[in-house]
This record gives structure tokens, C-alpha cells and sequence, in this order.
């Protein structure tokens, strides 16, 4: 059926740059001392460790919001690169993933929700700075 439909909006025409081997993302708990150093010398937020009990850093959770598939959720980051899967839970890296998430969406942390549009994280600030 998909072959029938493509061709009857055009023609058909193999695309030969086409690659199928995507480079994946690294995960830097999987990497050697020396590829590690190397990967936060070519770029300094692998070197921002966020989520300490699986070793997630700065760089894999941009990896995954810069993605050709991007995410918007804190769910959604934890399904692609695991930060909040650890013994803590999230307690510790889940205010620091929101808080990349809202500066890499352009949003305020408010905005950010759980999993749904429905599921809001932060409902408003308690507290004004500096009183």
C-alpha cells in the first residue's frame, strides 16, 4: 500500500547518499577513562555529570533534546538516556534535567511537564528571590 501511495503523488527515486548506519549517542558510563577524556575535551558538558547513580551527563541529556526526534518531557529524557533510573530515584537529577530542558526549550521551569500536557511538574514559584 505505501509503494502504491508514494507513487501516485510522484515519482520514485532511490536516495543514494542515504545512510543507514546512524551514529549513536555515547554513553559515558560505558567508556573507557581515555575515550572519556577525549569526548569532554571535544566537548565540556561530558564532563557535567547530572545524574550521578547512572553517570549521565550534560551532554547525553543535550544529545537527546538536540535529536532529530527530540523530547519535551522529564519522562521522555529518562525513557532515551536513563537519568532518574538510579538508586536515588531522580530526587537528586531530576530539578537539574528539568532545569536543562526549560533552558534548551526556551521555557520557564513551570512549563516543563512530568509526561502529558496534563502532568505538570511545578505548579508555581513559593518564594521570591531575594526577600
Amino acid at each position: 500500500m505505501g509503494g502504491a501511495y508514494l507513487r501516485e503523488t510522484g515519482p520514485v527515486k532511490k536516495n543514494t547518499d542515504f545512510n543507514p548506519i546512524r551514529k549513536g549517542t555515547p554513553h559515558l558510563a560505558s567508556l573507557s577513562e581515555k575515550e572519556r577524556d577525549a569526548l569532554i575535551k571535544e566537548n565540556p558538558d561530558y564532563g557535567e555529570i547530572v545524574c550521578r547513580c547512572e553517570e549521565i551527563s550534560k551532554g547525553e541529556i543535550l544529545d537527546v533534546l538536540r535529536s532529530p526526534l527530540p523530547v519535551y518531557t522529564l519522562d521522555a529524557v529518562k525513557r532515551r538516556c536513563r537519568p532518574g533510573m538510579g538508586r536515588c530515584q531522580g530526587g537528586f537529577c531530576s530539578p537539574l534535567v528539568v532545569q536543562i530542558l526549560a533552558k534548551e526549550c526556551g521555557c520557564s521551569v513551570e512549563d516543563i511537564k512530568k509526561n502529558t500536557k496534563e502532568s505538570r511538574i511545578l505548579f508555581r514559584r513559593t518564594k521570591e528571590a531575594g526577600k
